[in-house]
């Protein structure tokens, strides 16, 4: 087999810059493979070229989830892809949290709001208790419409809940003071195994990314991931596991990330080592 072909695939024009970029190019080449950022959304791109495309920065999907979704399809067709098509279609919209409060994982309390119902915001808060929520939608990315109504906002939100549940599925859940302040601890799974973790706070429409330095987590949060994780139906190569204590000490899932997840990798370069050792090894290829 002649030098492998990666395709990390990225988007025309990526909403932030992605700083472990160049970092995942030189990883490639210093392997031996020959690495390029492959846009899913130029329709010149040929997924056939490569060996196997990994989803890094294509962050911008939300806005065209379908056409994403059958991009992922027609290039599985022709090509690895990583991770899958199976994966990235149960991720894509955060009703996967339902799904792991079923399977009995702890999660921030979240409703889903379904596109073209009518919903009233003074009901919900009723129905709930929630006087100071977050509403995003269902299938996002980032910070992307995401935003904070307190109980004085009823109005506003209402106008918010109406306008874009015209368009698409909807998220309220808790603002919760401890989680903002405190931020997630975010940790990062490649190739089956816990890398490193940063804290990462909290974001709202406009707000760029915060991260710490790698962290050490404690045995419970790393336990705790490691039942998220199996709780995933499907293998995958990497992916990361964002969670908070709640009020009550409890610790709680905030997202499970396995479409294209900061993998922060600034912060620990051997997870990158990881990452690369296990692209290559899922190809056969060895220098």
């Amino acid at each position: 087999m002649t030098e492998p072909r990666i395709g990390l695939v990225t988007c025309l024009k990526p909403p932030e810059p992605d700083p472990d970029e160049e970092m995942q190019l030189s990883g490639f080449a210093d392997r031996g493979a020959v690495a390029e950022m492959v846009p899913w959304d130029d329709p010149g791109v040929d997924p056939g070229r490569y060996d196997l495309l990994l989803l890094r920065s294509c962050w911008n999907y939300y806005k065209a989830p379908a056409e994403f979704l059958n991009w992922l399809t027609r290039a599985g067709a022709v090509t690895s892809v990583l991770n899958t098509c199976e994966i990235v279609r149960w991720n894509l919209h955060k009703s996967y949290l339902i799904d792991l409060e079923r399977a009995g994982i702890p999660v921030i309390p979240t409703r889903v709001l379904r596109r073209n119902n009518r919903v009233s915001f003074d009901d919900l808060r009723r129905e709930t208790g929630w006087d100071d929520v977050v509403i995003k939608p269902a299938i996002s990315a980032g910070s992307y419409l995401t935003r904070r109504f307190e109980a004085d906002d009823g109005i506003e939100a209402q106008r918010f809940i109406d306008f874009h549940l015209s368009e698409r599925d909807l998220l309220i859940q808790p603002f919760l003071e401890l989680m903002a302040a405190g931020g997630e601890r975010a940790l990062v799974w490649i190739a089956g195994k816990f890398t490193h973790a940063v804290v990462k706070k909290q974001r709202f429409s406009g707000d760029v990314e915060r991260i710490s330095e790698r962290l050490d987590p404690l045995a419970e949060e790393v336990d705790f991931a490691t039942r998220v994780i199996g709780k995933v139906s499907g293998t995958f190569l990497y992916g990361r596991v964002d969670s908070f204590l709640d009020e009550s000490g409890e610790r709680r899932l905030a997202e499970l990330e396995l479409i294209e997840p900061s993998l922060f990798f600034l912060q620990d370069r051997s997870a990158l080592d990881r990452l690369v050792s296990a692209v290559l090894e899922h190809l056969g290829w060895s220098p």
